[in-house]
């Protein structure tokens, strides 16, 4: 296929196929390049061109794209691919034209003629008039979605394009079979035009949304209602046999779903009232809903039809009972109740469908969409209200029994009965009289038969039912379906709460009977926590006090078992005991005095529990229980651990811990504690978060010395020890383990230090002799990968100024001697993987993961701004220049390409750049030529990284050079002028940030205009000639929008300074609001678009050419 002459059907297709299924890359990217040449977008970015070169794509040297010379702007390559989906036969290069079809109509319509967007709405609408028959249904849904957005850009600028919607309705009478396609062309385009666009089209979209909304949408629904009621009643089709009705039936219900999920408030709609759950259906449509009738037509239809489309009837209704409590209005209100209500208990009352899956469902989401929009309060004491609630009891109850076969409906249910709960519960409390106080009966028999069920379902599962899902799997859903139970407890506690006392102890007498057996099913008591997880009112507490008694007693034949067995209970009820605590600890044992008096008063009487303290005292003892019996890698020691940290955050929990005999036992014997997590290094995290709890409760005791030293004895005996071995001991496995322990254990101690004074008494306990166990281990154990970064991960903890914690005095050397330690360490770390380039399995785990904690090291020394390094040099130290050198030195020998496929490994490369080419300390730093070469290529690389952070970090790095060059051009420096030479290098800078800046919307610019400013003291000349340059490509319309915009961009008037930085961000804030109410979209500079030269050559943007270095 030569590139300047046309191709043939045929070869456009064997090219779609290739794009779309080739396994090759090379393959793939080759047929994309062919086709772009045919068919470009206008779209694409510069840097998309010039990685697509790699695949062949013709881009010259000046970095323009060249095209098919019969495309000179987007309108012709519109046509082009109209031209394709037309004559081409085969999906593939039919979706082909569409996917790009989109993109140049979303981004460049705006250069089309108003004859040139209705002749394309046209066409696309005779193409899918064209095959009613054998059309993909997902060609026509694409189609449709691009004709939505013409309509949406041609909506005021040409009338005519409205006039689509009664043609397409015209159009739909013609037959059954263009009847579907009208439906699935007309929801297409109802969703379409709901759907968010870019940002720059918001406002516009807006406008015409509104518009479409009140002057059509409400037509369409009549219209699709009609369809509806005329086929359930056979005036319409009535020759068509009963699947292509139900085919069409399908689609229309499609359509009043996309009708009724239409955003009717607002692309940008404040979801902060209740309303925002609730369909905003405008006041103008009352009439047609309260037209007499039209909900039972859904009725009818549901009771008609069999499944699948009999649950569409019934999502449509859950959608319509969803429209807000205001819409209707006075006896409307109670004629929509009326309906609702005798249609609900018409179907459940017969079980019509019931048996579908899908219709039971919808059902459910029905009665808890009604239930949650509509007040009950309005139809207070009537007997259908009556009968209706007896009804849903019922049939809730019913759900219960089977609940294994419906698991995703018993939420809805349960939402349903909350919500009445609530209401209830509101209204009798404003009401004492209210008839709704009679409705209390049923929240008894519900929560009875949820927890019954759920008790029960352990049965099922230890007999090895598959078909059972264990409900406690999903602990989440779990939780918020207790939460929801415990509200209609409130509505009538004692009841509620006598028949949880009742299961439990029965429960606890079945688990004690069966304490050998391997029925566990006290298992799914874990539903009984979520009654802790809500405020209990004052009321309550002689209930609660019963309750806690029952779960606390449960414990304790637990851990009777477990004692006399040594076996350990299942995690479900241990879990379930520790959710039981935690909520009743946060309930509880908090400053609420009266409560806390009146809870303790009740709960004495049935346990020697009398006050908060007696109450933490019982919390800590099954933590320090379960942290006794329990595995490492067990759950149970993760949600243990979990709770002892909850307890450590707050002011009076913390000193409320502290004063516990128990809590002050683990302190003395925190080592020798026979906690079985500890003997294990396989997971540190349960170490670290062990250490630190106990450290956060340490540091409310008085901070002196011996203290200190007494709960530190254990570690500083064995530093000691290992410090004290030969090379040869010290390289034994057994020493390993203990090495790890120590640096787990003290990264733990160490990450919950905050405050000076206690820094201060780790700094002297460690320094000068227990530092270096850290150079011991990285000497030694050259090969071990967890204990290399476990050293290294303990300097980065320790340099870290967690809220300012190290703040050393004027005179101290502190600081100097952590700099000097932890400078030591990563060149120690440094040298070696320099030295040592084999990687056998993980490049990352093996190289990598270490590099980072290096660069978050020298980020934590130069952020923590407690070292003066600016004196290091003065006195000959070199551990400032060793740790800049080794620094480098590992930058470099990372592949770039791997620095930006790894995104934490970028974060914390870019991080320690930004922070180390700062004004601060760019000075104290020898960077030759090709280094700075390799940071500017790695920026680069960076500035089309997918994570915003990276991108404005690697924009930092760049302003801070370009800034550094700018303020030493009167007394250059070795740097500055490597800068100010490589010229060809700040021209390629300004062509990378301008092609951002000017084809691309980022979220950041922000950062991305820092580094243009700077660039453009320095070049401005050239960024001017490149502006230029890109403007004669454009359209002449846009050409003068677009000069006319960039103007302040290069005011004369600017200086380096704050001010003008400010005024330059704003000139580019300008020219951004200026081109998005104009809808422009720049193009990319192809050589079919080439205009007159504008205020500059050509030549005078090659000037920059790419250099070496960038090829």
């Amino acid at each position: 296929m030569q590139s300047n002459q046309p191709a043939t059907i045929e070869q456009f297709d064997f090219l779609c196929q290739q794009a779309f299924q080739a396994t090759s890359e090379a393959q793939r990217g080759e047929a994309e390049c062919r086709l772009r040449y045919y068919f470009p977008t206008f779209a694409e970015t510069p840097a998309e061109i010039q990685r697509q070169a790699q695949y062949g794509g013709v881009v010259n040297a000046e970095g323009v794209m060249e095209i098919y010379p019969d495309i000179k702007g987007p309108s012709d390559s519109a046509r082009h691919l109209v031209w394709l989906l037309q004559n081409s036969i085969q999906v593939f290069s039919r979706a082909y034209s569409l996917q790009r079809l989109r993109i140049v109509i979303l981004n460049h319509i705006g250069t089309f003629s108003a004859e040139d967007k209705l002749s394309l709405q046209n066409t696309l609408f005779n193409f899918i008039k064209s095959d009613t028959e054998g059309m993909n249904t997902f060609i026509l849904t694409d189609t449709a979605r691009i004709l939505a957005l013409i309509i949406l850009f041609s909506w005021h600028d040409v009338p005519e394009s409205k006039k689509i919607f009664g043609e397409i309705n015209e159009f739909s009478k013609i037959s059954h079979q263009h009847q579907l396609v009208a439906l699935r062309a007309t929801r297409t385009l109802v969703d379409e035009l709901g759907r968010d666009l870019p940002s720059r089209y918001m406002m516009k979209q807006r406008r015409v949304v509104t518009n479409f909304r009140d002057r059509f949408l409400h037509g369409i629904t009549k219209n699709s209602f009609a369809v509806m009621k005329d086929i359930l009643s056979g005036s319409l089709y009535s020759d068509l046999d009963i699947e292509k009705k139900k085919e069409i039936l399908s689609e229309d219900l499609e359509l009043q779903k996309a009708c009724l999920s239409f955003d009717f408030i607002g692309l940008a709609s404040d979801e902060s009232s209740d309303e925002a759950t609730s369909i905003q259906v405008p006041s103008s449509w009352r009439d047609t809903f309260m037209t007499p009738g039209f909900f039972s037509v859904y009725f009818e239809g549901y009771q008609k039809l069999d499944s699948p489309i009999c649950s569409q009837f019934i999502e449509i209704l859950a959608l319509l009972s969803s429209i807000r409590r205001s819409f209707f209005v006075d006896a409307n209100r109670e004629k929509f109740l009326d309906q609702m209500m005798t249609g609900i208990m018409e179907l459940i009352k017969n079980g019509i469908n019931m048996k579908d899956i899908e219709s039971y469902h919808h059902t459910c989401r029905l009665l808890s969409r009604f239930g949650t929009i509509h007040a009950f309060y309005t139809i207070d004491g009537s007997e259908k209200f009556s009968n209706f609630v007896m009804l849903a009891t019922n049939f809730t109850l019913e759900g219960f029994n089977v609940w294994e076969m419906l698991p995703n409906s018993i939420t809805p249910l349960l939402i349903f009965w909350s919500k009445l709960a609530t209401e209830l519960d509101k209204h009798v409390t404003q009401d004492s009289e209210s008839k709704l106080a009679n409705f209390q009966s049923p929240f008894p028999m519900i929560v009875k038969s949820y927890l019954s069920t759920m008790l029960a379902a352990p049965a099922k599962l230890v007999s090895g039912d598959l078909s059972v899902d264990d409900p406690l799997d999903n602990e989440d859903e779990m939780i918020i379906n207790v939460k929801m139970l415990s509200i209609m407890a409130r509505t009538a506690y004692t009841d509620c709460s006598g028949i949880m006392v009742s299961l439990l102890e029965q429960a606890t007498t079945d688990y004690q009977s069966k304490i050998n057996s391997s029925m566990t099913s006290p298992d799914s008591l874990m539903i009984l926590e979520g009654k802790y997880t809500d405020d209990v009112t004052y009321d309550d507490d002689e209930k609660d006090a019963e309750l806690a008694f029952r779960c606390i007693q449960l414990d304790n034949i637990v851990r009777e078992h477990i004692i006399k067995s040594h076996r350990q209970p299942s995690e479900h009820l241990e879990l379930a005991i520790m959710f039981f605590y935690n909520n009743f600890r946060v309930t509880y044992l908090s400053d609420q005095g009266y409560k806390q008096a009146k809870m303790f008063s009740v709960l004495s009487g049935y346990i020697q529990i009398n006050d908060s303290e007696a109450g933490l005292e019982l919390v800590m003892q099954k933590i320090i229980f379960n942290l006794e019996i329990w595995p490492h890698s067990s759950p149970i020691v993760q949600r243990t651990l979990q709770i002892l940290y909850d307890m450590t955050i707050g002011y009076s929990s913390l000193q409320q811990l502290a004063k516990l005999s128990s809590v002050q036992t683990l302190l003395d014997n925190h080592s020798t504690s026979g906690f079985k997590f500890l003997e294990s290094v396989e997971d540190k995290k349960p170490r670290i978060k062990y250490y630190n709890s106990l450290c956060r409760i340490r540091s409310t005791r008085n901070l002196v010395h011996s203290t200190f030293e007494s709960f530190t004895k254990h570690w500083a005996e064995a530093i000691d020890n290992l410090n004290s071995m030969s090379n040869e001991q010290f390289s034994h496995q057994p020493t390993r383990t203990l090495i790890l322990k120590v640096l787990y254990d003290l990264r733990g101690f160490l990450s919950a230090i905050t405050t000076k004074n206690f820094f201060a008494l780790f700094f002297n306990w460690i320094f000068p002799s227990r530092i270096v166990l850290i150079h011991k281990v990285l000497a030694l154990w050259k090969n071990d990968i967890v204990l290399q970064i476990a050293a290294l991960r303990f300097i980065k903890e320790f340099t870290q100024n967690t809220s300012q914690r190290l703040t050393f005095d004027v005179s101290s050397p502190n600081g100097i001697l952590m700099f000097r330690e932890a400078s030591k360490a990563v060149w120690e770390y440094g040298n070696l993987k320099l030295k040592d380039t084999n990687v056998t399995n993980d490049v990352y785990k093996e190289r990598y993961k270490g590099f980072g904690i290096c660069f978050s090291i020298l980020t934590n020394l130069l952020t923590g701004r407690y070292v003066p390094i600016g004196v290091m040099p003065l006195y000959g130290d070199t551990a400032l220049t060793n740790m800049f050198d080794i620094t480098i030195g590992l930058l470099k020998a990372i592949p770039i390409s791997d620095i930006i496929d790894y995104p934490k490994l970028g974060r914390l490369t870019f991080q320690m750049l930004d922070v180390l080419l700062q004004k601060t300390t760019i000075d104290l730093i020898t960077i030759e030529e090709n280094t700075y070469e390799h940071i500017i290529q790695l920026c680069s690389e960076a500035l089309n990284h997918v994570e915003t952070a990276i991108v404005s970090h690697s924009c930092s790095v760049i302003d801070g050079l370009c800034s550094y060059a700018i303020k030493q051009q009167d007394e250059p420096t070795p740097l500055s002028a490597i800068i100010l030479k490589k010229r060809d290098i700040l021209q390629f800078l300004c062509r990378e940030l301008l092609n951002i800046v000017l084809f691309e919307d980022r979220p950041n610019d922000w950062s991305l205009l820092r580094p243009v400013f700077s660039l453009l003291m320095l070049e401005k000349e050239y960024m001017v000639s490149y502006t230029n340059w890109i403007a004669q490509f454009q359209d002449t319309e846009r050409r003068d929008i677009l000069l006319k915009s960039l103007s302040p961009l290069f005011d004369c008037g600017f200086d380096f300074s704050n001010a003008s930085r400010d005024r330059f961000t704003q000139a580019m804030s300008q020219y951004r609001r200026d081109i998005a109410s104009k809808n422009i979209v720049l193009m990319l500079p192809t050589n079919q678009t080439q205009g007159q030269s504008v205020g500059g050559t050509q030549e005078s943007v090659q000037a920059g050419g790419d250099t070496a270095m960038m090829d």
